[in-house]
């Protein structure tokens, strides 16, 4: 196996509203850009108000590092995922929405996960309100098998034992095998304290630049960076900048990828997760930095194009017939 996943596994509903100030005023403190977690009953109400006072666009499977081995798997590259999806519809639909990706480390138990995107019309941005499903995907030694993965991809929890069972898997992985980690908002909030032990382990850090500054509230990044793995080379730090582009820092070195200019912006969620595949597909073929970054940006263009995952099969398509997205 090439490379494994760790993360939530939810069902997207994406919205689209004309703008959040109806949403705050409902008592969800939801702004553009930010993903906040609440409770099921808090979802309930929430999607009542968005059916009422918006539209529904779309359904589809999502989670962060779900969406990132999603692509690499459609890149060609042989893939796992770890987690867990509840015994439920939900459960099956995202199960389905995989593909290709070896799901036999994925446990089914109890209600799936959800993820309310609200895309606002007026900033063309989205929120993000996210339930994590009812089974914690504790790890099981005789379902878990990742002695031979090249790589482990992991992004945020949204529960509070989430660091804790993550650090569990992180400590399996052997001196020769890459950690690559996107902590999210959800964990950044937390502080560098509360990640220090998975930030120990890690060789390959995506961030924002206002993750950064909630983990570091300098906001230079050296204290982050500084708290990754330094045992195995040098461990790269890529902070994701948005519509500026995005930048990779390595031992005093960086680099800097401006982004592509995309025309007409149809949805930003995953975005950032398509950005994280771009750059490990390129890292897994042992290419230099600046094409990891040049193809993240790529990828991260291509994303915005249609609602959830629906872009990667249209480029998927284009890629094999040799044609170069713009």
């Amino acid at each position: 196996m090439e490379i494994a996943g760790f993360g939530a596994l939810n069902l997207d509903h994406v919205y689209e509203v004309d703008n959040l100030d109806r949403v705050r005023q409902a008592g969800f403190d939801l702004y553009p850009g930010r993903e906040i977690s609440g409770l099921p009953e808090d979802a309930a109400r929430l999607h009542e108000l968005l059916n009422s006072q918006g539209r529904l666009l779309a359904r589809s499977g999502g989670g962060s590092a779900a969406n990132t081995i999603c692509i690499l798997s459609a890149l060609g590259h042989d893939t796992a995922f770890i987690g867990s999806v509840g015994s439920d519809e939900a459960g099956e639909f995202i199960l389905e929405s995989m593909g290709h990706v070896d799901c036999s480390m994925v446990m089914r138990q109890g209600r799936s996960g959800q993820c309310i995107v609200i895309i606002e019309k007026e900033t063309m941005d989205r929120a993000m309100f996210v339930v994590p499903g009812s089974a914690s995907p504790e790890l099981a030694a005789d379902r878990i098998n990742i002695r031979h993965v090249r790589m482990l991809h992991m992004s945020s929890l949204a529960m509070e034992q989430g660091p804790r069972i993550q650090e569990e898997l992180a400590a399996m992985l052997g001196p020769g095998q890459i950690l690559s980690f996107d902590p999210g908002e959800l964990y950044a909030h937390r502080g560098m304290q509360a990640l220090s032990t998975l930030f120990s382990r890690t060789n390959v850090l995506f961030v924002t630049k206002e993750e950064l500054k909630m983990l570091d509230h300098r906001g230079d990044g050296y204290a982050v960076y500084k708290s990754l793995n330094q045992g195995m080379g040098a461990p790269v730090m890529v902070v994701k900048q948005g519509s500026r582009g995005a930048a990779a820092f390595i031992r005093g070195q960086d680099w800097f990828q401006p982004a592509r200019h995309v025309r007409e912006v149809v949805d930003n969620t995953g975005a950032g997760d398509a950005f994280d595949a771009g750059f490990l597909h390129m890292l897994l073929k042992g290419r230099p930095v600046a094409e990891c970054l040049e193809y993240a940006v790529e990828l991260a263009a291509a994303s915005l194009k249609d609602y959830g995952r629906n872009w990667l099969s249209d480029y998927k398509q284009n890629t094999d017939r040799g044609i170069v997205l713009p």
